[in-house]
């Protein structure tokens, strides 16, 4: 079975909101993600001036520059509002999410796959929420909730 990561959110304008720790996680394993992973797909919300960029980025690559931490997507989905369309996905693959903003585009995504059928796995320990852990236990918890097994 092919595996493959999905990467929520990690654009430069994103990744400047959230605490260092984290992006230095975050991107560190999107960085090693190649030796993983089948291939990595950044998820782009197009009404996020940053996500323009990226999305226009040939190499669609999103850096910490003091720390020089990068990863490189093979594909960037833009995304309109929070459904994603997973007509292009996989159906004999496994996804793991990762990314920021846990209560809001990780949730959606990750409900949105998963209602569609698409195995899903989310990485709790690479996902972040940037208003607080109480936003991001409670999307956990509902995650858990409605999509048993998939929490990681």
């Amino acid at each position: 079975m092919n595996k493959y990561l999905i990467v929520i959110g990690a654009q430069s304008g994103k990744l400047e909101l959230v605490p260092r720790k984290f992006k230095k996680e975050l991107l560190s394993y999107a960085h090693s993600a190649p030796e993983i992973y089948d291939g990595i797909i950044s998820v782009v919300r197009v009404k996020n001036v940053d996500a323009i960029n990226f999305k226009k980025s040939k190499d669609t690559i999103a850096k910490d520059t003091i720390e020089h931490l990068e990863y490189q997507s093979d594909t960037v989905i833009e995304v309109p509002g929070y459904d994603v369309n997973v007509s292009n996905f996989r159906r004999d693959a496994e996804y793991d999410i990762v990314g920021i903003s846990t209560a809001a585009s990780v949730l959606c995504t990750a409900m949105s796959m998963y209602s569609q059928g698409l195995k899903i796995n989310v990485l709790s320990k690479y996902v972040y929420d940037r208003k607080g852990e109480k936003f991001h236990q409670a999307a956990l918890d509902i995650m858990r909730e409605y999509m048993p097994g998939c929490v990681k």
